[in-house]
């Protein structure tokens, strides 16, 4: 790589975040940007590590990948734990069959569990997988690269660098990374906003993640995260609607939260596309994209951060290699 190679990347939530510290470790100059709009789909994510779990939304050209990150997770997780901060791991992941079909279908994957007494269908269970609270892991990723305020309003590409005009001014760079989710649609990628609600409840209520029917529960710091829905929106506005559907999925699968309170109702908005787009920007040199990862932003962060890397390795060498789409 060329001594000083500048690069900014555009998006702090755990993608870019992620992204920013691994060009750091490999002597980029890094300056990691964030409009800090509402609705980040980071700080609405269930934060789980599933790529068995969660495999009917991972495309199939990204399954293997979703594999590969699952255990550059576990370097990551050293990482955070040598800085010091807590990123609420909990290893363990449960997938409870509703039906004798479904039960059928969970038999071979994972360690069935036919008698558990939560699940009359049985469970099967996943040690390898997990969870993480994403707002911890963004914690300690902007530990090792800050973010600075600023909004990018254009973007300016010529033969020597890039130019971005922002709401901090104007800066320049060799390089940029777009990894800000569904706002990379405003740099002529081909991404939608999916919204997702969630909420925080009062207690504990499971020891592990677990996915049953339409929704999941995750443990999050001594309460349960409660997710999801998913609409075609760029709304971030709570509603009623998600709120009463998301009490009643968690009041029937755990009883016990009925007296739980509501400590957050979050909304978020993921980036959807048929499969993720990671690579050379469709027609701006020397810029790269990270996005449309939907659900599975967050298990996907370390894979995807490591990609991005290699390609800006190349792109220092004077080429790009194929993207990963």
């Amino acid at each position: 790589m060329k001594r000083d190679q500048k690069v900014i990347v555009v998006g702090a939530g755990i993608m870019g975040s992620m992204i920013a510290a691994k060009l750091r470790d490999v002597g980029a100059e890094v300056t990691l940007l964030d409009a800090g709009f509402a609705g980040q789909a980071t700080r609405a994510s269930g934060g789980m590590l599933a790529p068995t779990s969660e495999a009917r939304s991972i495309p199939s050209s990204w399954r293997v990948q979703a594999q590969v990150s699952l255990k550059l997770w576990q370097e990551w997780l050293q990482r955070f734990e040598k800085l010091g901060v807590d990123v609420g791991y909990i290893p363990g992941l449960g997938h409870a069959a509703m039906s004798m079909q479904e039960a059928q279908q969970h038999r071979t994957s994972g360690q069935w569990q036919q008698d558990h007494p939560d699940h009359p269908h049985g469970m099967a269970f996943f040690p390898e997988e997990g969870s993480v609270d994403p707002e911890q892991v963004l914690r300690a990723l902007h530990l090792l690269c800050p973010v600075t305020p600023a909004e990018v309003t254009t973007l300016h590409v010529d033969e020597r660098n890039v130019t971005l005009k922002t709401t901090a001014g104007s800066m320049q760079s060799d390089q940029v990374v777009l990894a800000c989710g569904a706002w990379t649609s405003r740099f002529g990628v081909e991404v939608q906003a999916r919204q997702g609600q969630a909420l925080l409840l009062e207690g504990q209520h499971v020891d592990h993640a677990l996915y049953k029917g339409r929704g999941y529960l995750v443990p999050r710091g001594g309460s349960t995260f409660v997710g999801a829905t998913d609409i075609e929106t760029w709304d971030v506005t709570p509603t009623r609607g998600a709120r009463k559907t998301l009490l009643a999925y968690a009041h029937q699968h755990r009883p016990a939260s009925v007296q739980s309170r509501v400590l957050d109702h979050k909304v978020g908005l993921r980036p959807y596309r048929s499969e993720p787009f990671v690579g050379p920007h469709p027609t701006l040199r020397n810029v790269l994209v990270a996005t449309g990862h939907h659900r599975n932003g967050v298990l996907l962060a370390p894979v995807t951060a490591q990609v991005v890397t290699g390609l800006f390795m190349q792109a220092s060498q004077g080429s790009y290699g194929a993207p990963v789409h």
